[in-house]
């Protein structure tokens, strides 16, 4: 018998193929879109006394993941290109966590000389975490901080 019996339904005037495929992407588009937005961190464990390091600190998702962090008790430092731009993303965590502990540093991703100045500043006090959210050059601060 095969799939012949369907035939009707790819032919019917009103949903036809083009009707089908809207129809399947109208019932699944909830599911496609959980799943291609990837993960989220449920974790709310306490960061009290630890020190994060974030590069691409001042936008995106290195902003979000410094807010997170700042409210579950962690040092954020924000490290940043652009200073000024740096300052005002700490100011916007503090305005929406009045206890948040950021600091801004410069740090150009781009630059090795920016890179070995800020490890060498840095190093001072060694991070418990680092995340790098900049979307350059990341070999050169992982080796320049190890």
């Amino acid at each position: 018998m095969g799939w012949s019996h369907c035939s009707w339904f790819y032919s019917h005037p009103t949903l036809g193929k083009n009707g089908v495929v809207a129809l399947l992407m109208v019932l699944f588009a909830p599911h496609i879109r959980k799943y291609s937005a990837g993960g989220a961190c449920m974790s709310m464990a306490r960061l009290d006394g630890k020190t994060v390091l974030i590069t691409g600190a001042n936008t995106g998702i290195g902003k979000e993941t410094a807010l997170d962090l700042a409210i579950r008790g962690a040092r954020v430092i924000m490290a940043c290109r652009d200073v000024e731009k740096g300052e005002e993303a700490a100011a916007s965590i503090r305005r929406i966590y009045c206890k948040a502990n950021v600091e801004v540093r410069e740090l150009d991703l781009a630059d090795t000389s920016s890179i070995r100045a800020f490890a060498q500043r840095f190093l001072r006090g060694k991070p418990t975490n680092l995340i790098h959210a900049s979307q350059t050059a990341p070999y050169s601060l992982y080796s320049a901080l190890l």
